[in-house]
């Protein structure tokens, strides 16, 4: 959808960034380790939820993703008043699924819990072949429970000499993702730990993990079926007869007619255009 600067929005989505409790991943390609984290405001995020609702409403989004600059499952108190708030909205759940391997007795009531207050679909990242392996149980249940299960594939060069096709093969998810790992443009916080991550994709981020694009989205292309071009470029193909698309950036740092992704509701209780850019604010 695009964004009309005359005062009205339209965005494909509304991101809610669930408030920060950590992250039980590490992972040294973290977007959040070079942008940093805003400080949470329970009182501004509880008196602004009600203007989120009727600004995704205006704007037309077709979909809630609640994500985070850390693991979202580990705050699921706060999934929970986003899923209370939004339920009217078909909503995603992006998540490591760490904290959701576990127990089987503890990942069914969180799974039903969050199911019956209305989450449609479980993003699941992964940036290991071996890791489809271990959620494998977790997909069949959220299935079970009547769950959308997507797999959202984080590439760097650790995938070399793999394809799309080896994560469809140990799996049964109906949707996957390709996610390239990059470096924003704007927005990176001068520190040590930025820089790090920095080096980290300068060094694991190249001609392997272009490659392994360029061969999944290519089989895409010639042996499955176009189902949707989104407004802001990317495109979701049938596949194997799964839902397969691709994203060439981790986060959205620029809006115009053409490329508008998501309204992001932040941790400090506002509303944004951009995920690292406070002159991105709508209230």
């Amino acid at each position: 959808m695009v964004i009309r600067w005359e005062g009205k929005v339209e965005a494909e989505t509304l991101s809610i960034s669930i408030p920060y409790k950590g992250c039980d991943k590490d992972c040294p390609y973290c977007i959040s380790k070079m942008t940093g984290y805003l400080k949470e405001d329970m009182e501004v995020i509880m008196r602004n939820y009600p203007k989120v609702v009727q600004m995704a409403k205006i704007a037309r989004v077709s979909k809630v993703i609640i994500t985070g600059k850390g693991e979202p499952t580990l705050n699921p108190a706060m999934i929970k008043v986003a899923l209370r708030y939004l339920s009217d909205f078909p909503i995603e759940l992006n998540t490591n699924a760490i904290k959701l391997r576990g127990a089987s007795d503890c990942r069914t009531h969180m799974l039903r819990d969050f199911a019956n207050r209305g989450l449609n679909t479980l993003a699941i990242s992964i940036d290991r072949v071996c890791e489809v392996m271990e959620v494998s149980d977790l997909i069949a249940e959220a299935k079970d429970i009547g769950l959308i299960p997507r797999i959202v594939v984080l590439v760097s060069d650790y995938l070399s000499g793999y394809t799309i096709d080896d994560f469809i093969n140990e799996c049964d998810a109906d949707q996957f993702t390709i996610s390239a790992i990059s470096i924003p443009t704007n927005g990176i916080e001068k520190t040590k730990k930025a820089l790090e991550t920095q080096d980290w994709i300068k060094e694991n981020v190249g001609d392997a993990s272009e490659m392994f694009i360029k061969n999944s989205m290519g089989r895409a292309v010639a042996k499955g079926r176009l189902i949707r071009r989104l407004s802001y470029g990317p495109s979701i193909f049938e596949y194997r007869g799964i839902s397969l698309s691709y994203f060439d950036r981790c986060i959205q740092e620029n809006s115009s007619e053409e490329n508008i992704r998501s309204i992001i509701f932040q941790e400090d209780g506002h509303l944004y255009y951009y995920w690292n850019s406070k002159a991105g604010i709508i209230f």
